[in-house]
């Protein structure tokens, strides 16, 4: 067990990069920072653990072969749950990699594990206790170390689903507050969450990403009185997003609000601007379109993106 060492996320964003260049076509969860190297002032076996969210296993398996020209070696560990490697060798272990399906028991698992250490200090002091007692009694037995942590690892993981559901439910009745509150104003043309939480993988770390298409956006951004009436507490941050103006809240609980105000043609651009399109295929949950601008909007992102002619 070595001390923490601030290295350690530059060198898994170091891999990202590569493992983004060979996994482009499979990724459907992101690349993450996982295990304990993922946690700040966390002692650590100094591997790093990288895990990918992708669409199921089936269809992931013959990204194999271009991982091993990164140096990633696969063994059929726990095959029905992941494809797991490692690099350069189980000799010599620089880093783990597992892909995993998004969405999945052990895909929550390993990123909960990972949020609950980071937010609770005092279990990560707990944690790092129980791996160097647990190193020094298997200190050549990397399988009964890894089982001897089982018992802990399932109660982190079952004390965070407790806290994401709690989470969950502020996230849900904000959610149709915002959806009442739009219908009650006419200058509200259109209402979505978009990120994390609109494809389902909100977490205690993620923020709550709400657009507003207004049809006087300035005035809006300007005013702020409308966040009074959502039941929101003041503005801790302002931002400004191309057309965006984005304003961010703090609730009591911990749960920050981005909320970017942007006129219509946010959405009604044919072809979308670049960044709209981002915004849009990586999650959006519409809640309020009477126009159908958001609709359209999904529609248009789902096409292949029109190549830009050279002048």
């Amino acid at each position: 067990i070595d001390p923490y060492d601030p290295g350690w996320p530059a060198r898994f964003e170091e891999e990202r990069a590569l493992l983004e260049g060979v996994l482009d076509g499979w990724i459907t969860g992101g690349i993450h920072h996982a295990g304990s190297t993922a946690v700040p002032g966390l002692a650590a076996k100094p591997v790093i653990d990288i895990l990918v969210g992708v669409a199921d296993l089936d269809r992931a398996r013959p990204c194999i072969e271009p991982l091993a020209g990164l140096g990633y070696l696969y063994a059929p560990y726990r095959p029905d749950e992941m494809l797991w490697f490692c690099k350069p060798s189980p000799e010599r272990r620089t880093h783990h990699l597992h892909i995993v399906p998004t969405g999945s028991p052990r895909f929550r698992a390993e990123l909960g594990f990972r949020d609950h250490l980071r937010a609770h200090r005092l279990v990560a002091a707990d944690y790092e206790a129980l791996k160097r007692e647990l190193a020094e009694r298997f200190p050549h037995d990397r399988e009964a170390y890894t089982e001897a942590k089982s018992d802990f690892v399932r109660g982190v993981v079952a004390a965070h689903e407790e806290e994401l559901a709690e989470r969950t439910r502020e996230v849900e009745a904000l959610r149709a507050h915002l959806v009442m509150w739009a219908r009650g104003r006419p200058d509200v043309r259109a209402l979505a969450i978009v990120g994390s939480w609109a494809r389902g993988g909100g977490r205690l770390d993620a923020d709550l990403d709400v657009i507003v298409l207004a049809a006087s956006p300035e005035q809006m951004a300007s005013s702020e009185e409308w966040l009074g009436e959502l039941g929101l507490p003041p503005v801790v941050e302002r931002r400004q997003w191309g057309p965006i103006a984005e304003r961010r809240v703090r609730l009591p609980s911990g749960l920050e609000v981005e909320l970017g105000v942007g006129p219509a043609s946010w959405a009604s651009s044919d072809p979308l601007d670049p960044g709209t399109r981002g915004v849009v295929r990586d999650g959006l949950l519409i809640l309020h379109d009477p126009e159908g601008l958001l609709e359209a909007a999904r529609l248009r992102a789902e096409r292949p993106a029109t190549p830009r002619r050279r002048p």
